[in-house]
């Protein structure tokens, strides 16, 4: 289902420097209320070697 009136409300809670948890609320009322959660892991980049 795609709203035209949609939006989104997100907040992330840092655990450690690679870890969040994230809350998700779409308030589509009276068609769709949706409340979601997670967790994202960010992984470190590695750095380029020069020879």
């Amino acid at each position: 289902m795609f709203l035209w009136y949609g939006g989104e409300l997100e907040y992330r809670l840092r655990l450690s420097e690679s870890i969040n948890l994230a809350v998700s609320f779409i308030p589509g009322y009276p068609d769709l209320m949706s409340l979601s959660w997670g967790i994202s892991y960010h992984m470190p980049k590695k750095e380029k070697r020069v020879q």
